[in-house]
């Protein structure tokens, strides 16, 4: 299975694939139940036909098929199945520690949700967000143990736009606590290829904040000019980006909205779209965004204003 934009290891794209539509944080509801009946018809299809189309056997031709009983197999779909529930459960359970700013007891949780699936790029992902909220023992640990997971995930050759927005967002931060430059100049190389990649607009934002930061230190007046400019550049494309989705048909069913309203409201505040910023910020705030969330948009937009935008 995977999604339908995405991209396919050469040697495997000749394979049977299943594939899905993915609108933002997660796949959507009308795109879930039409993925979850394929799927079935597909499972029903494949489980009547007496033909092995595995790509093992395909490929070792004499290869013997193992054999369980019944009883076998209902006990390990069971033992999968329970395994799976608790999983779940751990899961939204730092979910909603997370959505009340309890970071510190979310990593714990999550931890233990990435010891059970230690090969899942998403529980990564969540626990190198909660540990580096955190800031436990100190804002500076915090971050450099979230680095270190992340390193799972091999961020310097990844393509997934999470996985790139959660590197911009740590390397940023060091700078902010360090003032070490190639920090800053990692965060814009992390945030501007998940943009690339993916037109994500999360990363755009935050690549075209970076752009700005770097040009407020920058001493060579042409350096300078480059990282507004590219700035400016970015939240155009961003702004193009965000209209199209939102005439969607499937924008009601994205889990992303406050952010898309969040990106916008700053886009728009740094482009000097101020009717539009107004617009968005109360359609964000409509969302019931959790207070880490609002105190990130602020963040955001304090940031503009020192710099001078207004």
């Amino acid at each position: 299975m995977k999604e339908d934009q995405g991209r396919y290891f050469f040697d495997l794209n000749h394979s049977a694939t299943f594939n899905y539509r993915h609108l933002g944080e997660d796949i959507g509801y009308k795109e879930t139940i039409r993925a979850q009946k394929d799927l079935e018809n597909l499972i029903i299809s494949v489980t009547n036909s007496e033909h092995v189309d595995s790509p093992v056997y395909t490929f070792i031709p004499e290869l013997q098929q193992p054999r369980m009983s019944d009883a076998d197999f209902a006990a390990v779909v069971e033992e999968a199945e329970d395994r799976q529930e608790h999983i779940m459960e751990l899961s939204a359970k730092a979910e909603a520690l997370v959505k009340e700013s309890s970071f510190s007891a979310a990593v714990h949780i999550f931890d233990a949700v990435h010891r059970l699936r230690p090969n899942e790029p998403h529980f990564i992902q969540r626990l190198v967000l909660a540990k580096y909220k955190s800031k436990i023992p100190t804002e500076l640990t915090a971050l450099m143990e979230s680095l270190l997971d992340l390193q799972k995930l091999d961020p310097e050759n990844s393509n997934d736009p999470e996985t790139l927005g959660l590197a911009g967002a740590i390397h940023k931060r060091l700078w902010l606590l360090t003032n070490d430059r190639p920090q800053l100049d990692k965060a814009i190389d992390f945030y501007r290829r998940g943009f690339e990649f993916r037109r994500d607009y999360y990363n755009g934002e935050n690549a075209a904040l970076c752009y700005d930061l770097r040009s407020s230190i920058q001493t060579d007046d042409g350096e300078k000019i480059f990282d507004r400019l590219s700035a400016k550049k970015i939240r155009l494309s961003i702004v193009d980006i965000i209209d199209e989705i939102m005439i969607s048909e499937h924008f009601p069913d994205r889990r992303d909205r406050k952010w898309i309203f969040a990106t916008m409201a700053n886009v728009a505040f740094a482009l000097g779209l101020s009717e539009r910023k107004v617009e968005f910020e109360a359609a964000f705030l409509a969302e019931n965004p959790a207070d880490w969330e609002v105190e990130t948009f602020k963040s955001s937009w304090g940031q503009l204003l020192a710099l001078g935008y207004s």
